[in-house]
């Protein structure tokens, strides 16, 4: 397995709006924050101010769940635009996104979807993370 030097940083939780203000207001012991990352490619206001607090103090990890790896429909650069500037803001240590597939014939399906048991699907995996 190949070793990306990616850093260890202990146990983390996942981040939701909901608890903001706990987090804000308490040290609590986790040591980082995952976020979907679809849910804060265009966040603002106060959830936006908080989120701007607790990422100075926490490291937060994006992970997405529309890219669609795994779909047969052309890949969104649009959405791997957002992903990268989002994951620059937070200067992330790591990224990363459901192996799935969300998209069918440019229809968003709002599931994530497995992906079947087959050849060509790893190969189109493959060739998609590649791109990507």
């Amino acid at each position: 397995m190949k070793n990306f030097n990616l850093p260890v940083l202990g146990a983390g939780a996942g981040l939701r709006h909901e608890h903001f203000e706990d987090i804000i207001e308490k040290k609590l012991p986790f040591k980082w924050f995952e976020i979907i990352s679809d849910d804060f490619f265009h966040i603002g206001g106060a959830v936006g101010e908080a989120f701007d607090r607790i990422r100075l103090q926490y490291p937060i990890v994006p992970h997405g769940v529309g890219l669609s790896i795994g779909s047969t429909d052309p890949l969104d650069f649009e959405y791997l635009k957002k992903v990268k500037s989002l994951v620059r803001t937070l200067n992330a240590p790591w990224v990363s996104e459901h192996l799935c597939f969300t998209m069918v014939d440019h229809t968003n399906l709002e599931d994530l979807i497995p992906l079947p048991f087959t050849t060509e699907a790893v190969n189109n995996v493959v060739e998609r993370a590649r791109i990507v």
